[in-house]
């Protein structure tokens, strides 16, 4: 019998996050479930990606964290939106 710690991914500093993380991205789904009909589910993503943002947004002014991207920021932050949206949405 080893005396060995835990692995590091069986902390509760990391599974409560995932857990978090994994129960509001999984319940997205049903948002667009719920949406199907009124308008393209496209367009529901669009929407929703917007406003998000733009909670984001505001959240990061109010705290006064810095928003400025270079332009390799720029280019990953377009490439991974284009991903998400694209791939992982439509």
């Amino acid at each position: 019998m080893s005396d060995a710690p835990p692995p590091n991914s069986s902390r509760l500093a990391i599974l409560i996050p995932f857990g978090i993380v994994t129960l509001i991205w999984g319940s997205t789904w049903l948002v667009i479930r719920g949406q199907l009909g009124v308008v393209p589910p496209s367009w529901s993503v669009t929407y929703r990606f917007l406003v998000a943002g733009i909670v984001m947004l505001g959240y990061a002014t109010l705290r006064g964290e810095r928003i400025r991207l270079d332009g390799r920021g720029w280019g990953f932050a377009a490439l991974l939106g284009l991903m998400q949206f694209c791939l992982n949405f439509n």
